[in-house]
């Protein structure tokens, strides 16, 4: 109810309803994790952290650290993160997405053993997940052990077949190695996988521009666009796309769009 009024502008109301809900759940977990949410959004940070810590403190799960390692990403406080998602894999360790969280947390700072040990836990616990086998290929591209990252795809290849997602991730590991060739193959199929689907279409057209493929990334950007006229990531990166090639105009453009799409739009 709180964040509902929230929305609506009824920020009093909203304060109130969470001021009655703490009174009636002082030691429940969920009543503090919602509270840490509401905060979050208020942009209350240090408040929001004191409630994601009670949370933690009063159930055994990793929710509530995660919330707050997300709360302290955007204060940039790195070593809290890194601290927090230590916690939240201790407390649940058969929580995969603690475990890529971890592991991503580890990449930022160059700890690719880590990163790699993070990421294995992560497909252990979560099988049928593509997510934590892109990552645990990329922490081993990183490392420049191809063979590995590429084992890590090939083995994998058949349980994931059709995702998007994981033919995008194997792309990235072919880039890195330098097959230019197997990386376009790759990411031609992550994009016909990726079907309707636009914030895929939206991560095909960002992996093509990072490697280059400027023609290609703004055909998808565009197909992207046509499936969603609202998506403004998709129009924001494809005006910046315009931008570094010069064409002008049609930066414009899409920044208008952007912009009518979302007034305070910063970028």
């Amino acid at each position: 109810l709180a964040m509902a009024l929230l929305d609506k502008g009824q920020n009093d109301a909203a304060f109130a309803e969470v001021e009655k809900s703490k009174q009636i759940g002082p030691k429940d977990s969920k009543v503090h994790l919602a509270v840490g949410k509401f905060l979050h959004k208020l942009q209350r940070y240090e408040e929001a952290l004191v409630s994601y810590r009670t949370s933690a403190q009063l159930a055994v799960g990793a929710e509530p650290l995660l919330r707050a390692a997300d709360t302290a990403r955007v204060m940039k406080r790195d070593d809290d993160v890194y601290e927090l998602l230590h916690q939240a894999v201790q407390s649940d360790p058969h929580n995969a997405r603690a475990w890529d969280a971890l592991g991503k947390a580890a990449m930022d700072r160059k700890d690719f053993k880590q990163a790699t040990d993070a990421f294995l836990k992560a497909t252990q616990n979560a099988p049928l997940t593509p997510t934590g086998y892109v990552l645990l290929g990329e922490a081993y591209a990183r490392q420049k052990r191809f063979p590995e990252a590429l084992a890590v795809f090939t083995k994998s290849a058949q349980r994931f077949h059709s995702d998007p997602a994981f033919f995008t991730g194997w792309s990235e590991v072919l880039w890195l190695q330098g097959d230019k060739q197997g990386a376009a193959q790759k990411l031609a199929e992550a994009e016909a996988f990726a079907g309707g689907d636009v914030d895929l279409l939206a991560t095909v057209a960002r992996s093509l521009e990072a490697h280059n493929e400027l023609a290609q990334a703004i055909a998808v950007y565009k197909r992207a666009i046509e499936l969603n006229p609202r998506h403004i990531n998709a129009i924001n990166n494809l005006g910046l796309l315009y931008a570094e090639l010069g064409e002008r105009e049609q930066a414009i453009r899409c920044y208008l769009r952007a912009l009518e799409l979302m007034p305070d739009h910063r970028h």
